[in-house]
C-alpha cells in the first residue's frame, strides 16, 4: 500500500470533482487531474443550500510564485457573493489538507454561519507547468454531492407566537376547525436568542431525545401557570385580549378536577358511601351532598 493510502490513487483521477465535468479554463487548456485528492464542505444555516438542487463547484485556480489557491463557490441563495479560498504554498507536501470557513468575494471575515470546509492536496507537478495567473473554468467543474452537507432548516433561528384566524374560541363541544398556517395573526414576532419554553395552562413539553426534537402539547389539566387569556383578531395585524365580555370566559369551563382530567374531556362523577350526587342539566349543575345518616357507623 502507497504511504498515503488512498490519497495517493485519487491523485491520478477526478474525484473530489464528478468526472463527466469539464475542467476546461476560458483562456484555454484545462485543469490537471493531479493537485487535489480530497475535500468536504458544510453549509451554514445561512447558506440556503437545498439538497439536490444546489451545488459547490471549483470556480477558479491562482498560481502566483510561492502558492496555489483554489477558489470555489456554491449555487444555494444564501452564497451569492460567498467563497471557500484554500491557498497552499507551492512546496506543500502531499496529503496538505487547509481548512476555511466561507468568506466573501469582495473581502472580510469568514463566517461558518454561511458554510466551511477543507481541502486536501496530492502533487502539484503538473499545476506547477502552467504559468502565474488566475484560470478561471468555463463551466466549473463540480464537487461530488456525497462530499457536501448542510445545516440549511436545522435550526430555529426566530420564534414568533400568533393565533389562527377566528374571533371567538370554538365551543367546547365542538370540534376545532383545521389550524391554517396562512391565515395567522402575529402577536410577538423575531424572538432570538436564548429562548426558554415554559408549560402554561393546559401545555405539556416534553423532550424527544432519539428525534433530537422538543413536543409541545395541549393537554387538558396539564402544565402550570397563569390561566389562559384569549386573544382575538380584530380585523388587524394585532391581537387584543378578551375581558370575557366579547367571548365567553376561558375560566367558564371545567377541564379538570384536582388536576384530573380525560384525553376527550369526559368526566365521570359517581358518590361513594354517605355521598350524594345531583345532577341538573337545566342549570348545567352538579350538586355534592354528604348525607351523614347514609354513613356507615364505626
Amino acid at each position: 500500500m502507497p504511504e498515503h493510502g488512498f490519497l495517493e490513487i485519487n491523485d491520478y483521477r477526478t474525484f473530489p470533482l464528478i468526472t463527466a465535468d469539464s475542467r476546461a479554463f476560458v483562456s484555454g487548456g484545462e485543469l490537471p487531474r493531479r493537485g487535489i485528492t480530497d475535500a468536504g464542505f458544510m453549509l451554514g444555516c445561512d447558506s440556503g443550500f437545498i439538497v439536490g438542487t444546489d451545488t459547490v463547484t471549483l470556480y477558479s485556480v491562482r498560481i502566483t510564485p510561492v502558492a496555489i489557491i483554489f477558489y470555489f463557490r456554491c449555487s444555494a441563495s444564501g452564497m451569492t457573493g460567498w467563497r471557500w479560498r484554500f491557498s497552499f504554498p507551492i512546496d506543500a507536501p502531499f496529503g496538505c489538507t487547509a481548512q476555511v470557513e466561507a468568506t466573501p468575494v469582495a473581502g472580510g471575515a469568514g463566517n461558518t454561519d454561511k458554510g466551511w470546509g477543507f481541502l486536501t492536496i496530492g502533487s502539484f507537478e503538473d499545476l506547477l507547468t502552467l504559468s502565474t495567473g488566475l484560470y478561471s473554468l468555463i463551466t466549473p467543474p463540480r464537487i461530488e454531492p456525497g462530499l457536501i452537507q448542510s445545516l440549511n432548516g436545522t435550526y430555529v433561528r426566530t420564534v414568533s407566537i400568533g393565533n389562527s384566524e377566528r374571533r371567538c374560541p370554538t365551543a367546547c363541544c365542538d370540534t376545532p376547525l383545521p389550524f391554517d398556517l396562512l391565515k395567522v395573526y402575529i402577536l410577538k414576532s423575531g424572538i432570538t436568542g436564548d429562548i426558554r419554553l415554559k408549560e402554561g395552562y393546559n401545555t405539556q413539553i416534553a423532550v424527544v431525545a432519539d428525534k433530537n426534537l422538543i413536543a409541545l402539547s395541549a393537554v387538558i389539566g396539564s402544565g402550570a401557570g397563569e390561566t389562559c387569556i384569549d386573544y382575538l383578531v380584530t380585523g388587524s395585524s394585532s391581537l387584543t385580549s378578551d375581558d370575557g365580555s366579547e367571548c365567553e370566559s376561558c375560566d367558564s369551563y371545567i377541564r379538570s378536577i384536582n388536576g384530573v382530567a380525560t384525553q376527550n374531556g369526559d368526566l365521570t362523577i359517581s358518590g361513594s358511601a354517605g355521598v350524594k350526587i345531583s345532577n341538573n342539566p337545566g342549570a348545567n349543575q352538579l350538586t355534592v351532598k354528604v348525607e351523614s345518616d347514609r354513613l356507615c357507623s364505626s
